[in-house]
């Protein structure tokens, strides 16, 4: 098992700046530093983030888009630190 999380759809700008779908992954942060040292570790996070993504909002992602630290997000590719939610 993998501790990640997956984000719900919310609208971006690509590279190109049009318009686009985005979906945030969140995954633990000991885990993301276990998988910086590991080719086989990032392509399986890659692989399960996107299929758990095509399951949940029953979608098909395109296989030549990249995913990953080649997003333009500036917390792509980083840890990221949530706030607990406000109750």
């Amino acid at each position: 098992r993998i501790p990640m999380s997956l984000g719900e759809p919310h609208a971006e700008l690509d590279a190109k700046g049009q318009g686009c779908t985005a979906y945030d992954v969140a995954v633990n942060s000991d885990f993301y530093r276990r998988m910086q040292n590991s080719d086989f570790l990032r392509e399986l996070v890659i692989t399960i983030a996107r299929e758990g993504l095509e399951d949940k909002y029953n979608l098909q992602l395109n296989p030549e888009h990249p995913l990953g630290a080649a997003s333009s997000d500036p917390g792509a590719g980083g840890p990221v630190h949530a706030r607990p939610r406000e109750s």
